[in-house]
């Protein structure tokens, strides 16, 4: 037992993470599991930072790929486009709701590269100070996009992500509420290029 246990390498690797996603799990659900019976803090980050490179790497735009981000293209038109409806008049429901996994929504934040959701360098050892799954995708994350109409009658939309207001225009940092007309031009030009050309065909 203990040291002398016949782990091979790979083993002691896959023990060590499944321990972590059990006392992550735990703490994800407000439990305390007395994580220091099982490891030390440095232990424990070191950890998270696998697992955060992981998502990183398979879910959201990086150096060397962008794919999984262009993946949420479709998704991210659709909801142009449904807003677009509510603006127009076409679509008269209050709110339109849909559910996804922490993996479709880590590419759909990077495709519209919302704070702290879209990190892109060549130096990984960064990543972990940048980009952090558990501010990208809490518990129960979730992207509100809340349209505004003005006694003008123009519309404005606000996007809430994970309960708290983002900017969504890079280099604006403290304007929350923006024209409509400017979100979708904004969120249009984050499509993929050719995007809407392969839909249009």
């Amino acid at each position: 037992m203990g040291a002398d246990y016949p782990f091979s390498k790979n083993e002691k690797k896959d023990i060590a993470m499944a321990v972590y996603k059990v006392v992550a799990g735990c703490r994800a659900m407000s439990i305390d599991p007395e994580a220091e019976q099982f490891m030390t803090l440095p232990e424990y980050n070191s950890l998270w930072s696998i697992m955060n490179m992981h998502h990183y790497l398979t879910h959201s735009a990086s150096s060397l790929s962008s794919a999984p981000m262009d993946m949420s293209a479709a998704l991210l038109n659709e909801l142009i486009t449904t807003m677009e409806s509510a603006v127009d008049g076409t679509n008269r429901y209050s709110a339109m709701l849909r559910f996804g996994h922490a993996e479709t929504l880590m590419p759909l934040f990077a495709l519209m590269r919302l704070p702290g959701c879209y990190y892109i360098t060549d130096n990984f050892d960064t990543v972990a100070l940048h980009w952090l799954d558990f501010q990208v995708v809490p518990m129960a994350a979730n992207l509100q996009m809340i349209l505004l109409r003005a006694k003008s009658g123009k519309y404005y939309v606000r996007f809430d992500l994970n309960e708290r207001p983002v900017p969504l225009i890079p280099g604006e940092p403290t304007l929350y509420i923006i024209p409509w007309e400017s979100a979708r031009e904004y969120l249009t030009r984050c499509l993929p290029s050719g995007f809407l050309d392969r839909r249009g065909s």
